[in-house]
């Protein structure tokens, strides 16, 4: 596994348009800017996400780390073959 970190990159849109990526750590500052940039830009096709874990730090910093739930639900062919 790679983690690749890109701040407002059209690489990060184009693996998740192309569902390339398995999981997503989103960290939140506490601050009000009152304008700024999307995290994703309108057009981006939905897809769906759990949440593997979150924590907060003393600094009122909050981390949660998402799971693509494409990678970890079984696919239709293989539910039918657990034992």
């Amino acid at each position: 596994m790679q983690s690749i970190y890109r701040d407002g990159s059209n690489l990060v849109r184009e693996a998740l348009e192309k569902n390339l990526v398995d999981e997503l750590v989103l960290s939140w500052i506490p601050v009000v800017l009152g304008s700024g940039i999307r995290l994703f830009e309108e057009g981006l096709s939905p897809s769906r996400w759990r949440l593997g874990h979150s924590r907060s730090f003393q600094s009122g910093i909050v981390q949660a780390s998402y799971r693509n739930a494409h990678f970890t639900e079984p696919h239709a062919e293989c539910v039918g073959n657990q034992a």
